[in-house]
């Protein structure tokens, strides 16, 4: 929960990652998996389900004006079970919405899913992606932009 708790304290993050997260996770039933939605609570059928659901959900709860960190949303376009959509409305609404001129990065590897079955070159470059963002916010200099 990586996207909401960035929502509730972006000033407690210098940056953040959301690694094929549910980043929409109210518009989940649209997906072609939702069978499994009942670790989630079940099926949005009531006020009580959609509550649940709505309160997870980061992308329905950015904030236009706020100070938001440098964010790195990441998702494979065959990911069947966090679809890239969720990923990718997250990163333009955050963008979109960030007062800080921070980047808010989306990266989509278009040969990949979840992880699991990817190549060795695949999560190599992933994980390459993963850590220079991070060593870049967090400061050290050889990662610092020149």
């Amino acid at each position: 929960m990586v996207g909401q708790a960035v929502n509730e304290r972006p000033d407690l993050f210098n940056g953040a990652i959301a690694n094929v997260g549910f980043m929409n996770p109210i518009r989940y039933v649209s997906e072609q998996n939702f069978a499994d939605i009942q670790e989630w609570g079940g099926p949005i059928t009531d006020a009580k389900s959609f509550k649940t659901m709505f309160d997870l959900d980061p992308y329905e709860h950015i904030r236009p004006g706020v100070r938001y960190p440098a964010t790195l949303v990441v998702s494979g376009i065959n990911d069947p079970r966090a679809a890239t959509f969720h990923g990718a409305k997250y990163a333009a609404k955050l963008a979109a919405a960030t007062t800080s001129g921070e980047p808010v990065l989306l990266r989509i590897d278009f040969d990949a899913g979840h992880g699991a079955g990817s190549t060795r070159t695949q999560n190599e470059d992933l994980w390459t992606d993963i850590y220079s963002f991070a060593l870049w916010r967090g400061g050290l200099a050889d990662f610092q932009p020149k």
